[in-house]
């Protein structure tokens, strides 16, 4: 099914209890109200447009057959509501957009299949029961470099081994903060590389919000943001960038500002 360009709202529970199995929301809708696609069990393939700016309280919730895999947010959303992917039981992969700064009571609930999951750099609250019984979550990136605000049963029920993976020097504070530290495994990333890979003779580092690479002379630089886009190495925003240096393995850095 395609939505027609001409439409801008997806309204209140409009496709509740749908049989269809494929939409495409066209390049026009910017609001998905609530519950829009509630109990949709037979969906296993959704595209989101860049154009969506909001989407309601439990707009994708109770896909308790597993069909939905993958979803792909559109930058621009400031907040994942209440139960929006409350039952998304089949759901292995997710990202969350760096304008997010706020995630809801029970937004991934029982999502069971999502092993990782990483958090924006600008996000500042998560609410009780957001990860409630997500089991096999055992990697969390968070990008922030202050501790975002949890509460009690945030990490509720998620997996014992989990691995938090915060900025360089964050990890004290991590550690620290009401409720994070139920999170046993704590890692600071000082970017010392993926894969193992060995530092050899090229030195990265960060300054005044650019990746400093020496070494490298003669090699193609080239810098990507965490999503996999290439980026222009200048006033770079906090997170985590790949860095590619001629056919070397790339090799990851946090900026921090």
């Amino acid at each position: 099914m395609t939505i027609d360009d001409a439409a801008a709202t997806i309204g209140n529970g409009a496709f509740y209890y749908s049989n269809m199995k494929k939409i495409d929301l066209g390049n026009r809708v910017t609001f998905i109200d609530n519950g829009a696609f509630n109990s949709c069990t037979h969906l296993d393939s959704i595209i989101v447009p860049n154009s969506v700016q909001y989407i309601g309280r439990m707009a994708f919730c109770y896909n308790y057959s597993g069909s939905i895999k993958k979803i792909r947010l559109p930058e621009g959303l400031d907040t994942i509501h209440f139960q929006t992917f409350f039952g998304c039981t089949g759901l292995e992969e997710v990202n969350i957009p760096s304008s997010v700064v706020y995630i809801d009571s029970a937004a991934f609930h029982e999502c069971w299949e999502l092993t990782k999951l990483t958090l924006p750099a600008g996000l500042t609250h998560i609410a009780d029961y957001a990860f409630f019984q997500c089991h096999n979550i055992d990697t969390l990136i968070s990008l922030a470099p202050v501790p975002p605000v949890a509460f009690a049963n945030t990490f509720t029920q998620m997996n014992s081994n989990l691995v938090l993976i915060v900025p360089c020097h964050s990890d004290s504070l991590y550690a620290a903060a009401p409720y994070w530290s139920q999170v046993h495994n704590i890692q600071a990333d000082c970017g010392a590389g993926i894969d193992g890979i060995e530092e050899d003779s090229i030195n990265i580092y960060t300054l005044g919000g650019r990746i400093i690479v020496e070494g490298a002379e003669g090699e193609t630089v080239r810098i990507y943001d965490i999503t996999g886009r290439s980026v222009r190495n200048e006033a770079l925003p906090t997170g985590v960038y790949i860095v590619k240096v001629g056919d070397r393995p790339a090799r990851k850095i946090v900026v921090m500002k």
